[in-house]
This record gives structure tokens, sequence and C-alpha cells, in this order.
């Protein structure tokens, strides 16, 4: 995913998480991404899975994302 986030220049990767802080996110996934720090750290809005995804999902377009990919788990 680093390799092709960094080839394409127009592809992000945000991370929405829950339940820690962004100062332990970044320091637990850019230390497996070995020091590259490509990805952007979001808090997940209170609620349930659907407004979760749902303003995933915005956030994406309100960023003039064409497209928007959401991957995750309960």
């Amino acid at each position: 995913m680093k390799k092709y986030c960094r080839e394409q220049g127009d592809t992000d990767l945000a991370v929405w998480y829950n339940g820690s802080s962004q100062q332990k996110m970044e320091y637990w996934l850019t230390a497996k991404a070995k020091g590259d720090n490509f990805m952007h750290f979001l808090q997940q809005p209170p609620g349930g899975l659907g407004e979760k995804l749902t303003e995933a999902a915005l956030s994406g377009f309100r960023d003039n994302r064409e497209y928007v990919v959401i991957i995750g788990n309960i």
C-alpha cells in the first residue's frame, strides 16, 4: 500500500481509529511502515457502524476525492 500511495501521488490512506490516541496510532503504524508516515489519522465519530462508515466516506468526498474505498472490521 505504501508503494502504491507513493507512486500514484494522488492516493492517500486515512486510518480511522477508536479507543486510542493519534500519537499512539502514529507510533504503532509508522513503525510498521519502517518510519515512513504516508497515512492520515482520524478519530472515529461516535455512533454505530453506519454513522462511522458514512463519516469516513463523506470525509473523503469533502476532500475532493473522486473515489473512496473503505476497508474495516468490527
